[in-house]
């Protein structure tokens, strides 16, 4: 093996090390956090070290100087088909919907410095409707007949529509031919809407139908620094930190929320005008590109999600060990246009099933398999078109039968399940 190789050699196992050591140290998977930010994502699990692609903005911001110079603008949608079950006492109680998710990226590109702006959803899950209640409905059912007389409680019905959107700008600096920097401000939008219904007999004061539903929002900022360096022409390291955003739910209970589905969120802590700590938190991610052969790249990521630094009021306890995603991907191209990609991602998530709360019964935080196919087809000079469909297939967790007193049951055993598919389509244009 003469001096190049072996320089190589060593660049490649330099940066086999830095991706893959750190991980040892905190193994686990996202609660609240989202990576699912593009097309390319969804056809490959793992961006966090490109230097092609306009979402190298939102998956290794220092990259983008390697990108073509001038400006270039990109949208992407992902289509997505949600799946989750409750399994209580041998009944199936689930959720089936398809939301659609938008993001975009710009960047300016001139010889030594970059600018960029993405628009992504980094958090929230979307709507999930559970058209005949879940385990949340039951509970509401059981305290109802324990605390409130009910005969029966039927009609159950539970919602939840989440969203956390985020408007990120920075710029990224090349200080030498291998090393390059950025920084970066992010502003976060976050609504949530939950309803939990269901019709009681006998009728309590405002009848027989009971409502809870509730509201709440807050805005905030966070930076984002990345550091990108290139070990040679084939072998690319790529380093992203995402700061901690701050969170305080304001909370609304809307006129639509009846007496009895009032009293009942104030069993569970949910109370007008009053605040709750959620914060999004601080991600870690690097990544790798490896040229492997002119036609074959190997790209391995981990992303790493520092919930244990996170401030979620009363439910701090709950996180054992931050969370964690591993991927490996790779792409070939078998044609100068054309490249195709696969990926499979592990992620980890280290959340007692006993322990959820309302935000994860609703949208249970599971352990997930993902496997993503994709292609990547240069249209033009100035046209690219990204395709990418993605499964994730999660392990199923049980929680126990709770009590609200002794022999008194508040919640049975659940079995949680998950499974969602999606499909994303991204375009660029370069203004040449």
């Amino acid at each position: 093996m003469d001096w190049i190789d072996m320089k190589k050699f060593f660049n490649l196992w330099t940066a086999l090390i830095c991706i893959f050591l750190l991980p040892c140290l905190t193994w686990a998977g996202g609660v609240d956090n989202k990576q699912n930010l593009s097309a390319g994502y969804t056809a490959s699990t793992s961006r966090n070290g490109a230097i092609e692609g306009l979402d190298t903005a939102a998956y290794n911001p220092a990259g983008i100087v390697h990108l073509k110079n001038g400006f270039s603008a990109g949208l992407n949608i992902q289509f997505i088909s949600i799946n989750y079950k409750h399994e209580i006492e041998g009944t199936s109680y689930k959720a089936e919907n398809y939301p659609v998710i938008p993001s975009a990226f710009a960047v300016y590109n001139k010889d030594r410095w970059a600018g960029y702006v993405t628009f992504t959803g980094i958090g929230g899950g979307g709507i999930v409707e559970y058209s005949n209640g879940n385990i949340i409905t039951q509970k509401l059912t059981n305290i109802l007949k324990t605390l409130f007389h009910a005969e029966s409680v039927t009609n159950h019905y539970a919602y939840v529509e989440s969203f956390d959107y985020a408007l990120t700008t920075g710029f990224s600096y090349k200080a030498t031919e291998n090393l390059s920097v950025s920084a970066g401000l992010r502003y976060v939008f976050t609504d949530r809407t939950a309803r939990l219904s269901a019709t009681i007999n006998p009728p309590q004061g405002e009848g027989n139908f009971i409502q809870a539903v509730y509201e709440q929002e807050d805005t905030s900022w966070g930076g984002v620094f990345g550091l990108n360096y290139r070990f040679s022409d084939t072998l690319n390291f790529g380093a992203r930190y995402e700061t901690r955003i701050n969170l305080d739910w304001k909370t609304k209970i809307p006129s639509g929320s009846t007496p009895t589905g009032t009293a009942l969120l104030k069993m569970h802590k949910r109370e007008h005008n009053k605040a709750y700590a959620r914060d999004l938190p601080a991600v870690l991610g690097l990544g790798m590109t490896w040229q492997a052969t002119d036609k074959l790249s190997v790209m391995p990521s981990v992303t790493l999600y520092l919930e244990k630094d996170a401030d979620w009021g009363e439910k701090n306890d709950i996180v054992g060990s931050n969370a964690m995603d591993l991927c490996l991907a790779f792409g070939y191209k078998i044609h100068p246009k054309l490249t195709l990609s696969c990926g499979y991602m592990y992620t980890t998530v280290d959340i007692d099933a006993n322990d959820f709360g309302i935000i994860e019964q609703m949208s249970p935080p599971l352990d997930c398999h993902s496997f993503s196919l994709g292609a990547r087809y240069q249209f033009s000079e100035a046209l690219v078109i990204q395709l990418g469909t993605m499964a994730n297939m999660y392990s199923p967790e049980r929680a126990n039968t709770t009590y609200l007193a002794p022999n008194v049951i508040l919640g049975p055993e659940t079995k949680y399940e998950k499974e969602n598919y999606s499909v994303a389509i991204g375009f660029e244009y370069s203004f040449l």
